[in-house]
């Protein structure tokens, strides 16, 4: 929309992608906070921790390993942020003993 502002009305294009104009105007002057940019930092690291754990490790094992280089933050926002991305980790079960 922010491209097209100069060919179209802002209320024109908000009918036609069906969103609120206060919603456009929300988001257009909205600025990156510490909290947003500090999870993006945190995203190509927990991609990079749960790719080498072969897509294995959660939200617990995700944040020891990011204590261990020195990474400070929550369970809940690893969770989030692996939500976000679409990360579940795999789980085979137990060993079945024949």
């Amino acid at each position: 929309m922010r491209d097209y502002r100069k060919e179209h009305t802002i209320k024109k294009m908000a009918k036609v992608l069906k969103v609120s104009r206060s919603g456009y105007y929300k988001w257009f002057n909205s600025k990156e906070n510490k909290y947003t940019k500090f999870d993006k930092t945190l995203e190509p690291e927990i991609m990079t921790i749960f790719n080498d754990s072969k897509k294995t490790y959660g939200s617990p094992r995700v944040l020891h390993k990011l204590k261990e280089l020195g990474i400070n933050t929550s369970r809940r926002k690893v969770s989030k942020i692996m939500s976000s991305l679409s990360l579940i980790p795999k789980w085979n079960g137990p060993i079945k003993m024949t």
